[in-house]
């Protein structure tokens, strides 16, 4: 099977008020709307697991039921920072359907710009890898500075990416992985791949595409109103 594992745990503080920004609602849908649209359309993903904060589960319960979220499957319990609430869903779905062959695409609830074709090729490149990433180019110089006040080192603009999601996995590797890690390395992940890459695992790179953006700020929030208004 190939699951879609999407977190939908965060609290959106950078936002500034009491919603997170998932379930902000642009064009009378809530984004992480947009995100399970994608999914439930998508012809290789067979089952979706949300990891959720508990005080958000009954709103969603009713939404995907109105929506017709047929695909979903469960909620898993969102965890203290970002790789917890991996460990939390990919759990889940060990306990739920136990297949050892089963692939897992995690995705963000607040990026709701990805495109089925981003979804096939993470899939595909799971063929070749144990774990799978789109990538864009990085556009504008790079420095790396050791102090924050001068330059330490020059780097290949030409060999740098920035990643993006949905980001893929084989369930059972790279939950052991995630098991091993100690609630420090937890903390202080940022990717989803880094945990992996971290540990051994081999990570396939895609293209990724300039319009699956990851809403962070107001600006993103912004762009992104103005994307489905003009659709």
């Amino acid at each position: 099977m190939i699951h879609a594992l999407i977190l939908s745990g965060g609290n959106g503080t950078r936002f500034g008020n009491d919603t997170p920004k998932q379930y902000i609602e642009v064009n009378n849908k809530p984004i992480i709307g947009y995100v399970l649209d994608v999914f439930q359309q998508h012809p290789l993903v067979d089952a979706i697991t949300v990891v959720i904060s508990l005080e958000w589960q009954e709103y969603m319960e009713r939404y995907m039921l109105k929506e017709g979220i047929t695909k979903f499957s469960e909620f898993a319990r969102a965890g203290k920072s970002r790789q917890h609430s991996i460990l939390s869903g990919l759990s889940k779905i060990k306990d739920t359907f136990g297949n050892s062959e089963d692939k897992v695409i995690i995705h963000d609830a607040a990026r709701p710009l990805v495109s089925s074709a981003i979804i096939d090729n993470c899939i595909k490149t799971l063929n070749d890898y144990d774990m799978s990433m789109p990538v864009i180019p990085v556009r504008d110089t790079i420095y790396y500075t050791n102090n924050g006040c001068e330059i330490s080192e020059l780097l290949d603009r030409d060999r740098l990416f920035a990643g993006q999601a949905p980001e893929g996995c084989h369930l059972c590797s790279y939950l052991r992985i995630n098991q091993q890690m100690s609630d420090e390395e937890m903390l202080m992940t940022r990717g989803t791949s880094a945990a992996g890459y971290k540990y051994g695992l081999s990570v396939g790179l895609f293209p990724g595409e300039e319009r699956n953006l990851k809403i962070t700020v107001n600006d993103d929030l912004e762009r992104f109103r103005k994307y489905i208004l003009e659709k």
